[in-house]
């Protein structure tokens, strides 16, 4: 009698681990996706500009977008780096945005331009771009490429 006692408690066991019906019928939940767009900003200075070469800045960034802790990681990641690289001065803009990071550039040119109007100074240029280099479930890198250039010889 006790070997049938325990069968019958080892064949209810193994049967109610099983899955319900109600939870076999549901689907898989969809797994949230990080996603990139690409954005471009771009500011010139009013023209005439001195020697046709007005102070220009572009800026080219993958945007991420839909896993939102994961995304905004990003974005602040790839902002801050724009922020170390697009400046002039002391130290780097405190600006918040691409667009204030833009007119902030371009306004240390024209007060250095007010400050010296007899300097023979050509127009200022800033370029950054990043984009998505290597990307796999784990791990995502994205490649930084800048140009500055602030007057003197070559740029950086």
């Amino acid at each position: 009698m006790t070997k049938y006692f325990y069968l019958a408690l080892a064949s209810f066991l193994f049967l109610s681990c099983g899955k319900d019906k109600k939870d076999a019928d549901l689907p898989e939940p969809e797994k949230a996706a990080l996603n990139f767009t690409t954005k471009e900003y771009s500011k010139e200075t009013a023209k005439p500009c001195p020697q046709d070469k007005c102070t220009t800045v572009h800026i080219s960034i993958p945007v991420a977008e839909g896993i939102p802790i994961v995304a905004d990681s990003i974005n602040k990641t790839i902002f801050n780096t724009a922020r170390a690289i697009v400046y002039f001065g002391e130290e780097p803009s405190n600006a918040s945005n691409y667009e204030d990071l833009m007119d902030s550039f371009i306004k240390s040119y024209e007060e250095l331009k007010r400050e010296f109007p007899d300097d023979p100074t050509m127009g200022w240029e800033a370029i950054f771009k990043a984009s998505i280099d290597y990307r796999s479930d784990s791990i995502i890198s994205i490649k930084v490429n800048h140009y500055t250039f602030t007057g003197g010889a070559h740029g950086y």
